[in-house]
């Protein structure tokens, strides 16, 4: 399982690096149209018990991913099973265009784990966050 994570983390890495060009700071605020688009990622995720009741803050967005992606970083709380808002949690979303044109599935969205080593969304946000 660590090293299935590991390939996925290299691989949006690698996305994001190779995408970046001469600038080097591409995370901005995003709009409500790309929040909007954010939320129905978390919807079709379908990782989390309520994925309706999403809220978001601390949110950036990097528009410079190859063929049109998008990735994002930022906090988001939830609620579980029981109607309760769960607390704030990294996340890290990664939209890619090609899979999508591809009729693939094309969100992957990552939480914080609280792993001791360091979460998905933990390194792949590590330039928003740290």
């Amino acid at each position: 399982m660590r090293l299935f994570i590991s390939s996925l983390v290299l691989f949006f890495t690698s996305l994001t690096s190779f995408a970046q060009e001469e600038e080097e700071n591409k995370w901005v605020d995003p709009s409500s149209e790309q929040i909007e688009f954010l939320k129905q990622g978390f919807i079709a995720d379908s990782s989390l018990k309520d994925p309706f009741s999403v809220q978001f803050r601390n949110t950036k967005v990097d528009t410079g991913l190859l063929n049109g992606g998008m990735m994002f970083c930022g906090e988001m709380n939830a609620k579980n099973s029981y109607g309760a808002y769960t607390g704030w949690k990294v996340f890290s979303a990664v939209y890619s265009s090609r899979l999508a044109a591809k009729k693939e599935e094309p969100w992957g969205v990552f939480l914080d784990d609280d792993d001791p080593e360091g979460s998905v969304a933990d390194i792949l946000c590590e330039d928003v966050f740290y």
